[in-house]
């Protein structure tokens, strides 16, 4: 630990290194709860779209509905482009 408080105290300051490391450590955080987050939701999706959907009083919301009656092209091109948006944050 005093080799890291030298190179701060060299570098930044004591006090501005510490809050740096501290913003750093909880961006990182932040960036993985939302990328499981973002997993969670994007699995919801598949599941809503191959529910099977014969029980009349089940509850659905304007999501759901949007995802079910969805054409394939469609479903294809939202599927994909939550692929890219999830991949995009794995590079982070």
């Amino acid at each position: 630990w005093e080799v890291y408080i030298s190179y701060l105290q060299a570098g930044v300051g004591v006090i501005l290194g510490i809050l740096l490391i501290i913003i750093i450590f909880g961006s990182q955080q932040v960036i993985s709860i939302y990328s499981n987050w973002w997993l969670a939701a994007w699995s919801n999706d598949e599941s809503h779209r191959h529910q099977n959907s014969t029980n009349c009083m089940s509850i659905r919301d304007n999501k759901t509905d949007t995802i079910y009656r969805m054409n394939d092209i469609e479903w294809n091109t939202h599927r994909n482009r939550r692929f890219y948006i999830f991949s995009s944050q794995l590079n982070e």
